[in-house]
């Protein structure tokens, strides 16, 4: 596991509680709500299934402490402001992704937006 980034993981589900809190980012123009989003944890034999494909390693370390994430949700006075900053998939939607670009005829694969 990567020591960095269970810390950083770690915090951050600390600092949100664990996704149910929001805080707050004063910007130019305002004060924003920032929200995380975590999931559970994808099982061990998931992850076995999984690390048969060709994924970077640190990917497989964060399966294991929230499968996918949503990192910075803000919204301005009450109204959203068109989704997460930062988005990591969770496993279902990489393997969807996987499929689809094999089938297009491309030769990577996203893990994130």
């Amino acid at each position: 596991m990567n020591e960095r980034m269970l810390v950083a993981i770690n915090g951050l589900k600390t600092l949100t509680n664990n996704g149910q809190k929001s805080f707050q980012i004063v910007n130019i123009g305002g004060v924003f709500e920032e929200k995380m989003s975590f999931n559970t944890p994808i099982s061990v034999e998931d992850l076995q299934l999984m690390k048969q494909l060709a994924l970077p390693s640190d990917y497989y370390d964060l399966l294991q402490l929230s499968n996918g994430l949503s990192l910075f949700q803000d919204s301005f006075q009450g109204m959203a402001l068109g989704g997460a900053v930062c988005e990591i998939y969770d496993a279902e939607t990489v393997c969807q992704k996987m499929v689809s670009s094999t089938a297009d005829r491309l030769s990577f694969h996203s893990l994130a937006t």
